[in-house]
C-alpha cells in the first residue's frame, strides 16, 4: 500500500491512522502500529493465496478455515448521563468518526448452498469524540466529557447463502469486549479538575451483514456493515467522588478486507 508511513498526508482518510493512539493499558500501541500491522497482514494474504494449492472450484463453500484483515470507517454516536447528588447533566455525543479495521478467522461448514460459520476477530478503531455536560433542568454547562474508543475482541455466528459460485452474501451477530477512555473535565469550578476513567469490559453486541467475493478459490473480497451497541457503562469519576457517569455508545462501520480459505 503506498505511503503507509508518510506523516504529510495525515489528513487523507486511508492514512489518518498513523496518527498516535492513546495508550490503552495493555493496548498502548499508536495508529502507525495500526497501519504496519494491517499492511503486512494484507500482503501476507495476497502472498500466501498465491502459494496455497486451489480446490475444486471457484468460490467453493465446503467446510473449511479462514483467515483475513479488514479496514474501514467508524461512526459513533451517544447519550452520556453525568449525576451529582442534587442534580442530573446529560450530553449527546454526534460526531465521532475516524478509520477502523482489524484482523478475522473462523470456520465455515456447508448445507448445499448455505454456509455457517463461527468467526473470531480482534478491531481496532481510532474514534474520539466530545461533548458538552449541561444540566438537565437548567442547561447550565459543567464540563466536557471525551470518549476515546479502543480495540475490541469476541466472536460472532455468521450465517450465509451462495447467491452464485463466487459470491456469498451474509448476515452476522455476536458479541465483542471493548475497551475505551473517558476523561472529564470539569469546568464550573476553578481551578478546573480532570478525571480520565479506563475501561477495558465494555460488552458490545454486533450485528452485521455483508458480502465475501471469490476471485479464486482461496482469495476473497469481502466488503461489509457491522453495528455495534454497546451496553450501558457506568460507573464513578474517581478524581471526581461526587459525580458518576453512564453512556451507552452506538457505532457504525464500513469496511473492505481481503481473506483467504485453507
Amino acid at each position: 500500500m503506498p505511503a503507509c508511513c508518510s506523516k504529510d498526508i495525515l489528513m487523507s482518510p486511508f492514512l489518518s491512522f498513523q496518527r498516535a493512539l492513546k495508550g490503552l493499558g495493555a493496548f498502548a500501541w499508536r495508529r502507525k502500529a495500526y497501519a504496519s500491522l494491517f499492511c503486512s497482514a494484507f500482503l501476507s494474504l495476497v502472498l500466501l493465496s498465491a502459494v496455497l494449492p486451489s480446490s475444486a472450484h471457484a468460490g467453493d463453500p465446503s467446510s473449511g478455515f479462514y483467515v483475513g484483515a479488514a479496514f474501514g470507517l467508524s461512526r459513533a454516536t451517544s447519550d452520556a448521563d453525568v449525576k451529582s447528588s442534587l442534580r442530573d447533566y446529560t450530553g449527546e455525543f454526534e460526531d465521532g468518526q475516524d478509520v477502523s479495521g482489524g484482523l478475522f478467522f473462523g470456520y465455515g461448514v456447508a448445507f448445499d448452498r448455505m454456509v455457517l460459520a463461527v468467526e473470531g476477530g480482534w478491531n481496532f478503531n481510532a474514534v474520539n469524540d466530545s461533548t458538552d455536560i449541561v444540566g438537565s433542568s437548567n442547561n447550565r454547562n459543567i464540563g466536557t466529557l471525551n470518549i476515546d474508543y479502543g480495540p475490541s475482541f469476541g466472536g460472532d455466528i455468521r450465517l450465509g447463502y451462495m447467491v452464485t459460485d463466487r459470491l456469498l452474501a451474509y448476515g452476522r451477530a455476536g458479541i465483542h469486549v471493548a475497551s475505551m477512555d473517558l476523561n472529564f473535565t470539569l469546568t464550573s469550578v476553578t481551578p478546573t479538575r480532570t478525571s480520565t476513567e479506563s475501561i477495558s469490559d465494555a460488552i458490545a453486541y454486533r450485528f452485521g451483514t455483508g458480502g465475501d467475493y471469490f476471485f479464486n478459490p482461496k482469495l476473497f473480497l469481502r466488503t461489509e456493515y457491522v453495528y455495534t451497541k454497546f451496553a450501558s457503562v457506568s460507573g464513578d469519576f474517581t478524581s471526581l467522588n461526587t459525580l458518576k457517569y453512564e453512556i451507552e455508545p452506538d457505532m457504525h462501520q464500513v469496511s473492505v478486507g481481503i481473506g483467504i480459505k485453507f
